[in-house]
Parts: C-alpha cells; structure tokens; sequence
C-alpha cells in the first residue's frame, strides 16, 4: 500500500482548470484501485507553501511515498502561485520518494538535486510541456499526464517502459 500526496495549483490563472482536472483524473483512478492505497494526501493551490509542503513531507519520508505534481516549474522548482514549494533548500524532504510531476524544465536541474537528496525516481520534463487546453483535446492530454503512472501501479513493468508507453500513446492521439 502507497502514500500518495498530490499538490495541483487549481488557481493558477491559465492552466489551474487543467491541473485540478489532471488531478481528479488521478483521484478517481486510485478510487477505483483502493487496494493500492494507504495515505492520499492532496494539497491544492492554499495549502502548496513550503513550510506545509515541507511538513508533509517529513511526515511520510521514513517510507517511499509518491509526490505528485500539477503545477508550473522551472529548472531550479516547482512553483505555485508564483512562489516555490519544491526547490535544492527542501530536498532533503523527499527522500524515499518517487516524484512524478509534468511541469516544465524541472527535469534539467532539480531533478538532480532531489535524487541526489534520496528521491528514489523522478518522472518529469527537461523542456517545456504542452496541454492541449481545448475542450475537445484536453482530455488527451490529462490521459497522456497521467498514463505512465497508472501503468506502472497496475502493470508489472518499470516504470520507464510505462513512460515510453506514455510516449507512444500521446503520439498516437496527436496522429489521428
């Protein structure tokens, strides 16, 4: 059984529908896959500043755990409300953790801090991401932010086969 915390910046001015979508998606996947549950932590965009996050997180640190984020980031953070949550300061934190997260750029630098702290996994974007925001292509793009997660909790695979799942699948929607 998992302990899952899952931030979502549901205020953000652009992407925060987006991102709280992304996340209920997410919900309504672990609801239906109870077994897999211990702790499901969620943190919206009031509750994302990083004495909280940094809390929480040492709360549930002495064993994996999975982070999840929905919010915005840079190579250096994770942002939310135009202030840092995740950064090299509270890294520490995330030791035991597989962090999973579709923000843009923190895959470049930050990921390597947090692994270097004791993350055990780090799924995330070197370049910037992009959502299809129009209703009619949103939904590929939660199903894309949230496929290699799913996969690998279900399926007995790594969870880079998952990614390059993921991968394949986001190619195959664009295709059609």
């Amino acid at each position: 059984m998992i302990n899952f915390i899952v931030s979502f910046d549901d205020l953000d001015p652009i992407l925060g529908k987006y991102f709280c979508e992304s996340h209920v998606d997410f919900y309504d996947f672990i609801s239906e896959h109870r077994d897999l549950l211990n702790v499901y932590k969620e943190i919206s965009t009031s509750g994302i500043y990083i004495d909280y996050i940094n809390k929480i997180t040492r709360k549930y640190n002495s064993k994996p755990f999975i982070y999840i984020a929905y919010s915005h980031g840079n190579p250096n953070e994770f942002r939310c409300a135009g202030m840092p949550y995740i950064w090299c300061s509270n890294a520490k934190n995330f030791v035991n953790s597989f962090i999973y997260s579709t923000a843009c750029h923190t895959g470049e630098k930050l990921a390597y801090d947090l692994i270097d702290n004791g993350c055990k996994i780090f799924v995330g974007y070197k370049k910037e991401s992009y959502v299809f925001l129009k209703d009619e292509y949103r939904r590929i793009s939660i199903n894309s932010d949230n496929y290699a997660l799913k996969m690998f909790l279900l399926m007995n695979v790594s969870i880079e086969e998952a990614v390059n799942s993921m991968k394949r699948y986001i190619t195959q929607q664009i295709d059609k």
